[in-house]
């Protein structure tokens, strides 16, 4: 019996025009009403994840920042867990090659490194032609920008001698073997987790902020255990529940990584593949 179901939603709930589709929320709200608890599980922010479910008036508890912060059904911050500000001095010091850009996700703010690349990026991202960086980024509009982060500021504006509690960075480049580096320097810390979204970045949280870990924890405060949970993700930053879950799905359209660990395969996000596990969920909870 599944009583909870936890949803990534880049590539996995989000559609490939990197939206719930109405096929996929009529499913969540039949989910819902069936008795089984919903979740989203993601690395944005909540403004970001919250934009995406209300304009389904969807509501359910989340888990944002990788595991960094879980909100209630309301956007209440239920739990915590920020890098340690000697992790985030330390890792500030790999913003001095010109290579690298940088987002800082605090309680005071949505930092980046540089503005004009990090708009070009979220165009690139939002942009129906993917394939092709140079083409579509005019049809991105300023509304649009705003549904990924509320406010943009500069890297700049944080103060080294009072930090703002920082619960995820991520750092972008094109040049691949950079990133592989940087990596691998940054995971020597005992402190740090480091996992990816997509393979042009990192993603940099405590190494208990992570989504099974965040599952867990939330699993342990309600009456049922890990064997009654059900979790659905394509990237490599969802690794931990996928591991972790009684039931684990990955979207066709993921990494192998994920493919591989998962028990089961579900259809790809073209093809509302969270919408069709749901559907199979209900009917084997009324069997």
């Amino acid at each position: 019996m599944i009583k909870l179901f936890v949803s990534d939603l880049d590539g996995t709930l989000l559609n490939e025009h990197h939206v719930i589709s109405d096929r996929t929320a009529e499913a969540i709200r039949a989910l819902q009403d069936s008795g089984v608890e919903f979740m989203v599980a993601t690395g944005r922010e909540y403004y970001s994840a919250h934009q995406l479910l209300a304009a389904h008036n969807i509501k359910c508890r989340m888990i944002n920042l990788n595991g960094a912060v879980i909100h209630d059904d309301e956007g209440t911050v239920l739990q915590t867990q920020p890098i340690e500000a000697e992790d985030f001095v330390s890792i500030l010091t790999y913003l001095d090659d010109p290579d690298i850009n940088a987002t800082v996700i605090a309680d005071k703010g949505f930092y980046v490194s540089d503005y004009e690349n990090y708009v070009k990026r979220m165009k690139r991202f939002l942009s129906k032609a993917a394939v092709d960086h140079d083409k579509g980024n005019e049809d991105i509009t300023e509304a649009q920008l705003s549904s990924i982060v509320r406010e943009i500021k500069p890297l700049s504006e944080i103060n080294t001698k009072q930090l703002p509690v920082v619960y995820k960075t991520m750092f972008f480049s094109d040049d691949l073997e950079k990133l592989k580096q940087t990596r691998n320097s940054i995971e020597a810390s005992p402190t740090l987790d480091v996992t990816s979204s997509n393979f042009d970045n990192l993603e940099i949280t405590h190494i208990k902020a992570q989504k099974g870990l965040a599952v867990e924890k939330y699993v342990a405060q309600q009456d049922y255990s890990m064997e009654e949970v059900a979790a659905i993700g394509d990237s490599l930053n969802d690794r931990s529940m996928i591991k972790m879950v009684g039931h684990s799905y990955a979207m066709t359209n993921g990494v192998d990584f994920i493919k591989d660990s998962a028990r089961y395969l579900a259809p790809s996000n073209e093809e509302d593949g969270v919408a069709q596990v749901i559907d199979q969920i209900i009917a084997n909870q009324t069997k």
